[in-house]
């Protein structure tokens, strides 16, 4: 649900899903182990108590997460940047993803 919902509302993904689903599936590993290896290293090496250690890995872990999803899962297609076109859909349109429903007016 995570993955489809950061597809479309965090960086406005119309790539197919067999092309950043595996990578998705990836990075969600890698972050797991680089949270285990950070909690080994906070807590082992650095001798540091349960609640700064869980701040600081969680603050590392989510920001590696969030540039892995940016610039590998995610990536926006560089020939859509140069002619000015909106990264939201192929066709430069900014609308919502189908589902969603209509806008509504007030």
């Amino acid at each position: 649900m995570g993955a489809a919902l950061n597809r479309w509302f965090t960086w406005r993904s119309t790539t197919p899903w067999g092309a950043w689903m595996p990578l998705y599936l990836v990075g969600a590993v890698l972050q797991l182990a680089l949270s285990a290896l950070g909690y080994e290293f906070l807590f082992g090496y650095l001798t540091l108590r349960p609640t700064p250690a869980f701040v600081l890995n969680t603050a590392f872990t989510a920001t590696v997460s969030f540039l892995f999803m940016s610039f590998i899962v995610f990536r926006r297609a560089r020939s859509s940047d140069k002619d000015g076109r909106s990264p939201g859909m192929p066709d430069g349109s900014a609308t919502r993803p189908p589902g969603c429903g209509e806008a509504r007016s007030s």
